[in-house]
Order: C-alpha cells, then structure tokens, then sequence
C-alpha cells in the first residue's frame, strides 16, 4: 500500500501523487450510492469536500 507523504487538503502541501492515493481511498470507502470522485491528481473541490465529510462524520 503506497503512504501519504505530505499533507493533502486545504493548507496542504497537496502533492499530485499523494492526492491520488487520497481520492483512491475515498472511492473505496463511499458509503452513499453517489458518484465516485475523478482521480485527477487535483484537489478540487469534490475531494476536498468528501474529505471533509469523510472526518466530520467520525467514519
């Protein structure tokens, strides 16, 4: 399993690589019928906001 290296969100060093493995994570544990995110390497504003979700919800 590849690591995250740096920090990814808003304020983060948000390196290409490491935001693809973030969104990867992401679309294997949806828990909602939604659509997956696009792994672009970019931390746009789908991931940044089912990252967010993702660690206020306490999953």
């Amino acid at each position: 399993m590849e690591k995250i290296k740096h920090s990814v969100g808003r304020g983060g060093v948000n390196t290409p690589r490491d935001i693809v493995i973030v969104q990867r994570l992401l679309n294997r544990h949806q828990t909602s019928s939604g659509a997956l995110l696009a792994v672009n390497r970019i931390m746009d504003g789908h991931t940044l906001s089912r990252l967010l979700r993702s660690f206020s919800s306490g999953s």
